[in-house]
């Protein structure tokens, strides 16, 4: 492992899997390093078939669908649109900061208020924020929460 902020940090598919599988934080000091305020802020994921086989699925599925979603008209827009008060949590952004657009979203639920820890109270404002809904154009582009879900 390189220090931070002078190399991209790296980890095999392989190793997020089975990381993620056993609950593990095996790789917090990869990630750490790579997104920590001293970090580069990126992160390289290297595979063997199987993770190439899922990157040509996320390309041939989903990316075609960043342009429709972008063309969508303002009022769907405006329903799907990141809460003001949250960043990077759920919802469309386009341009928020000027230039960052996307589409965040839970990877499971579509209401994820239930994963928050039982002594939370789910009426705190902050915490509602950052369990927010995620809202899909089911009527305009109904396979974008498939695609999405099937690449989370």
């Amino acid at each position: 492992m390189a220090a931070a902020g002078t190399e991209v940090q790296e980890i095999s598919y392989e190793q997020l899997i089975e990381a993620n599988a056993a609950a593990s934080n095996s790789l917090d000091p990869v990630l750490d390093l790579a997104f920590d305020s001293k970090g580069l802020g990126l992160l390289r994921l290297r595979g063997g078939d199987n993770f190439r086989e899922q990157v040509r699925k996320i390309q041939a599925n989903l990316l075609p669908l960043a342009p429709q979603l972008a063309k969508q008209p303002q009022g769907v827009l405006d329903l799907l649109a990141e809460s003001k008060d949250t960043r990077n949590v759920n919802g469309y952004s386009r341009g928020i900061d000027g230039h960052r657009s996307g589409l965040y979203f839970h990877p499971a639920l579509d209401d994820p208020i239930s994963l928050a820890p039982q002594e939370v109270s789910v009426d705190q404002s902050e915490i509602r924020r950052f369990y927010a809904p995620t809202r899909w154009p089911d009527e305009t582009l109904p396979q974008l929460k498939k695609e999405a879900r099937s690449a989370a």
